[in-house]
C-alpha cells in the first residue's frame, strides 16, 4: 500500500512498506454431477455402492452418502457403501468444499425387500376318506397359512383350489399301497 503525506511547502514522504492481502471468499458451491449405485432394488441389509463425481471451483474435500464419508479415487471420484434399510429411500448425498460450501442431491432412490424365508404352516390336512379303492377319488382338503400369503397347494403334485380363508382343497386318485 502507497501512503504519503505532504506538507505546506509542497514536499511528499511516501511509504509503501505496510502490505495487506484482500482475498475474495468463495461462495460456490461443489456440483454433484453424478451419484450412482450398484443396485436400486436391494435386499435389506445388503451394502450398496454408492459412486459420486463431484466437482468444485476450489477443492472437493468431503463427499457424504446417508451420513456416511465415502472415500476419494482419484480424479472427481468418490464412493464408499451405505446398508440398505427398507422400503424406498433416497441416498443423502453432500459435497463439502474448502471453504465450508455444501451442495445436497437426495434424487437417487433405492427400494429395498426383506427376503421371506419363513416357510408356510399346514395346520390343518384332512381326506374324506383314509380306505379308498384303488382308482377312487379323494377330497383332500388344506388348512394354510404363512406371515405373507400361501399361493399355491398341492397334494401329490395336483393344484388344490383356494376355498376362502385358509382352506384349499381339491380331488387326487387313490393309487395302490399305503401312500404317504
Amino acid at each position: 500500500m502507497n501512503v504519503s503525506a505532504r506538507d505546506s511547502s509542497g514536499n511528499v514522504a511516501w511509504d509503501n512498506s505496510t502490505i495487506y492481502t484482500a482475498i475474495t471468499q468463495d461462495t460456490t458451491l461443489p456440483l454433484l454431477n453424478n451419484i450412482s449405485l450398484n443396485t436400486t432394488s436391494p435386499n435389506t441389509g445388503d451394502l450398496i455402492i454408492v459412486t459420486v463425481n463431484a466437482t468444485d471451483n476450489t477443492a472437493v474435500t468431503v463427499v457424504e452418502a446417508d451420513g456416511i464419508s465415502l472415500i476419494y479415487r482419484g480424479g472427481n471420484v468418490w464412493n464408499g457403501t451405505i446398508i440398505a434399510i427398507e422400503g424406498t429411500h433416497s441416498v443423502n448425498v453432500s459435497a463439502r468444499d474448502s471453504s465450508g460450501n455444501v451442495a445436497w442431491d437426495n434424487s437417487t432412490i433405492y427400494t429395498a425387500i426383506t427376503q421371506d424365508t419363513t416357510l408356510p404352516l399346514l395346520n390343518n390336512i384332512s381326506l374324506n376318506t383314509t380306505s379308498p379303492n384303488t382308482g377312487d377319488l379323494i377330497i383332500v382338503t388344506v388348512n394354510a397359512t404363512d406371515n405373507t400369503a400361501v399361493t399355491v397347494v398341492e397334494a401329490d403334485g395336483i393344484s388344490l383350489i383356494y376355498r376362502g380363508g385358509n382352506v384349499w382343497n381339491g380331488t387326487i386318485i387313490a393309487i395302490e399301497g399305503t401312500i404317504q
